[in-house]
């Protein structure tokens, strides 16, 4: 069995509604009632469960914690229904509280992935995220009080970020300590119209790599495509050998002992991609 992937933003018609902001979501004469949109949520879960199709849920709406009682509804009726189905979603640090992630909890989630994208001030500023470091480190504390596995992500390297920013969202993260992190390299095409430009994202970039192999036996379970590190088609195959299921960054603190034993084969847990 696998993961199958499912949204909670059901509209009567049932289209998709997209996990946008309170005030362009549509309204509730146009969209289903919480109450509907919870139950259908929960037919989803139960429809994969009486199948046996998946033996995980990834909940991909955008962020499932926005709107809030959105995502308190459809806890509830997951609890109410007894649903015995791990599963897994996005979360915004706004608006992530304590009720809703020992909610999640009692409804089988098991684990948040958090689009975190910087651990600088600065940065998190210059890309207009609406929260700040300390509404990071919150998130974590109150995922880790809960019995959530948290797993940021980050991309080193945007638009305006220099390399003390880069150090700083490294240091960071090695401070936060969180259950899993995905640590990107940006890369994008607009510089090949700017040969200036196009020289300078490509001397911060490679610079951007060559820190992060220098610093890479810091986080020896973070993951790291760029240079393979706990990435790869036969890591990814391996631990779902050993029954592993949901999202693989939930399983690399536990298997990580056991992975280390085996040949540098390509199952890339802390080198270079096989």
């Amino acid at each position: 069995m696998s993961i199958r992937s499912i949204t909670t933003r059901i509209s009567t018609s049932s289209r998709l509604v997209s996990s946008r902001p309170r005030h362009l979501l549509p309204t509730r004469s146009q969209n289903a009632s919480a109450r509907e949109v919870s139950r259908s949520s929960w037919g989803e879960f139960d429809v994969i469960r009486r199948h046996g199709c998946a033996n995980h849920v990834f909940v991909v709406d955008a962020v499932f914690n926005l709107p809030h009682d959105h995502a308190v509804g459809v806890c509830r009726e997951l609890i109410a229904r007894d649903n015995r189905l791990p599963w897994t979603c996005y979360v915004n640090p706004l608006g992530f509280t304590l009720e809703l992630a020992q909610l999640m909890c009692a409804a089988g989630c098991t684990g948040i992935e958090v689009g975190s994208d910087s651990g600088c001030d600065d940065v998190l500023r210059m890309l207009n995220k609406g929260f700040d470091t300390h509404r990071i480190r919150e998130t974590h504390r109150i995922a880790q009080q809960a019995g959530l596995k948290d797993c940021h992500t980050v991309v080193l390297g945007t638009p305006g970020e220099t390399p003390a920013h880069i150090h700083r969202t490294l240091d960071f993260l090695d401070d936060l300590q969180p259950y899993g992190a995905i640590i990107m390299v940006w890369t994008d095409d607009s510089a090949l119209l700017d040969a200036a430009l196009a020289n300078e994202r490509r001397i911060l970039h490679d610079s951007t790599i060559t820190l992060l192999r220098e610093r890479s036996a810091d986080f020896p379970r973070w993951i790291i495509p760029a240079l393979g590190t706990n990435f790869g088609p036969k890591l990814f195959a391996f631990l779902r050998r050993r029954g592993c299921r949901g999202p693989l960054w939930q399983h690399l603190l536990q298997s990580r002992q056991t992975m280390m034993g085996l040949p540098r084969d390509g199952l890339s847990v802390g080198g270079q991609p096989g």
